[in-house]
């Protein structure tokens, strides 16, 4: 019994101690060549950590972004056949803000869809967990979750919704700050 006790207390503690990185908002702007490839540069809105059980974990969670996103492979993770070629934080009206480019050989490796190679651009939006904005493109509801991009464009830019900031989560603003 002790040591199921023992246990159910380590699950809790690590369950209350990891904090969640979050941001309000992210920019997508695809630039495509003629031959598929091309950069996507994602700016992320003002990165906030996510209060956990009433806890301020903004100090492991901007750890947590400097360690796994900017020197780590969580982003390379997620693209996993693009070169992941620069990240950088900066604060810009009092908030913090990253910007990521990203270099892919085909628009699949960046999640694009193009049917039969010469339709319309496509991105489902279905395994985000962000809502659509606007893009220069045309979003299809909740009915069909896509954003369309007619063949033509070589700039598709997106921009989505991910979570408020408020009193449960605490822009990262301050930490930036003492890291500098």
């Amino acid at each position: 019994m002790k040591y199921l006790i023992t246990g159910s207390l380590a699950i809790f503690i690590l369950l209350v101690l990891s904090g969640c990185l979050t941001c309000e908002k992210k920019e997508y702007v695809f630039e495509l060549k003629k031959d598929g490839s091309g950069k996507l540069t994602i700016i992320y809105h003002n990165i906030m950590s996510a209060m956990e059980e009433d806890l301020d974990m903004s100090e492991k969670d901007y750890t947590e972004l400097t360690s796994e996103y900017m020197e780590g492979n969580k982003l390379q993770e997620d693209y996993p056949n693009c070169k992941i070629k620069r990240y950088k934080l900066y604060e810009q009206d009092g908030l913090l803000n990253g910007k990521v480019s990203i270099y892919f050989e085909k628009i699949e490796d960046v999640k694009l869809y193009q049917h039969q190679g010469r339709g319309h651009y496509m991105l489902s939006l279905c395994d985000y967990s962000e809502s659509y904005v606007s893009s220069n493109g045309e979003y299809g509801d909740e009915i069909m979750p896509v954003v369309f991009w007619d063949k033509g464009l070589n700039e598709l830019k997106l921009t989505t919704f991910i979570d408020e900031p408020g009193e449960q989560n605490m822009s990262l603003i301050d930490e930036y700050k003492k890291s500098k």
